[in-house]
C-alpha cells in the first residue's frame, strides 16, 4: 500500500544487474559504467581499493556486466544515479561457439583418451554404476 502523501520521496535500496563498458577514471576513486539499461548512459562508480585492484589485475576494462546498489523512488521507479554503488564486477562470458563446431571440437580433444576403450557406451555404463 502506498503513503498518502504522494509527493513525499520514499527512497529504497534496489540492486540492479548492468551491461555495459566500464572505463577507469583517472581519480581511482571511481569507474565509469556506460549502459543503456534502465535508461542510463553513464554512472559513476564509487570504488574501493581492493575492487580497484581486482579490476586491473583481471583487467576488465570493456565489455562486462555490473552489480549495482542504488536509490529508487518508490512512487515513480526512478532511480538516483549519485546513489550507485558498486557490488561486483562480473567476468565477461567466455565466447560462445556455434553448437555443432563446439561438440566437433570437443570430440577431437577426446578421441585419443577414449582410443582404448573398445566399447565406450558398456564403460560408461561400468562407471555409472549400471547393472546390466
Amino acid at each position: 500500500m502506498k503513503p498518502e502523501h504522494k509527493d513525499e520521496i520514499i527512497w529504497v535500496d534496489a540492486e540492479l544487474y548492468l551491461s555495459g563498458t566500464t572505463e577507469e577514471l583517472k581519480d581511482t576513486q571511481k569507474i565509469a559504467f556506460h549502459t543503456k539499461d534502465y535508461g542510463f548512459d553513464r554512472l559513476e562508480l564509487p570504488i574501493n581499493k581492493r575492487q580497484l585492484e581486482l579490476l586491473r589485475r583481471k583487467r576488465l576494462q570493456g565489455r562486462n556486466t555490473v552489480h549495482v546498489r542504488i536509490k529508487q523512488d518508490f512512487h515513480t521507479g526512478q532511480y538516483d544515479p549519485t546513489t550507485a554503488s558498486l557490488l561486483n564486477v562480473q567476468e565477461p562470458p567466455l565466447p560462445v561457439e556455434l553448437d555443432d563446431a563446439y561438440i566437433e571440437r570437443l570430440i577431437k580433444q577426446a578421441d585419443p583418451a577414449w582410443k582404448d576403450v573398445d566399447d565406450p557406451e558398456a564403460w560408461l555404463r561400468e562407471i555409472r554404476g549400471y547393472d546390466d
